[in-house]
């Protein structure tokens, strides 16, 4: 009831990594040892991928929209209330009654606070329609493809397939980049068409 499940993922690459599977992404991780899931490098002919290797990862896939609906129900059902309000100053947080206060303003605490460091990174996804069939992401595309200022990856969900994704640092605007959205579907249709024609390579079709 929480749209939280585990789901593996493969980072795709045609060169293997510099250090063992995970061991960056180990060293780097909040969690402890016996909660890390570790990742398998796949080499050829050990995935369906059209590179040389995939690294293999189980991941914990969180659908928001199931997820903060979740939430919200969750503080409801234990009495509390949800209130919507701006603040415009920090004087104005003095006006409320509860005697602690979490700030997870985001980008508004550049200027409730002042903060004029505070940039906003604008990422965008494209979504495709549910396909229940699909119960694994992909990060990467094929390794022979043009520079693009964008990650390639895939994930789906109960809701959709989110396909990315771009990171604009300094983009204040929430219009839908068009040509990024094409050069992404692009990619992806590349990745899988490429994936499509090796498996009938192997069949012999």
């Amino acid at each position: 009831g929480y749209g939280i499940s585990w789901m593996n993922t493969y980072s795709l690459r045609d060169e293997p990594p510099e250090q063992p599977a995970g061991e960056g992404r180990a060293q780097q991780s909040l969690l402890p040892p016996h909660l890390r899931p570790g990742s398998v490098l796949l080499g050829p002919s050990e995935h369906p991928f059209p590179t040389r290797y995939a690294t293999e990862r189980p991941t914990l896939r969180i659908e928001p929209s199931v997820y903060l609906d979740a939430l919200v129900r969750d503080v409801q059902r234990f009495g509390s209330r949800i209130v919507v309000r701006r603040f415009d100053t920090r004087r104005d947080l003095m006006t409320l009654d509860e005697p602690i206060i979490v700030n997870c303003t985001g980008l508004g605490a550049r200027s409730l606070f002042g903060d004029e460091q505070l940039v906003p990174v604008k990422g965008q996804l494209t979504h495709l329609v549910p396909q229940p069939e699909i119960e694994y992401g992909t990060f990467g595309g094929l390794p022979d493809s043009e520079d693009r200022d964008f990650g390639v990856h895939m994930y789906p969900r109960t809701d959709g397939i989110a396909l990315g994704s771009t990171s604009e640092e300094g983009v204040w605007s929430l219009e839908p980049n068009e040509e990024a959205r094409q050069q992404i579907v692009a990619a992806h249709i590349a990745l899988f068409a490429a994936m499509r024609q090796l498996r009938a390579n192997a069949l012999g079709l």
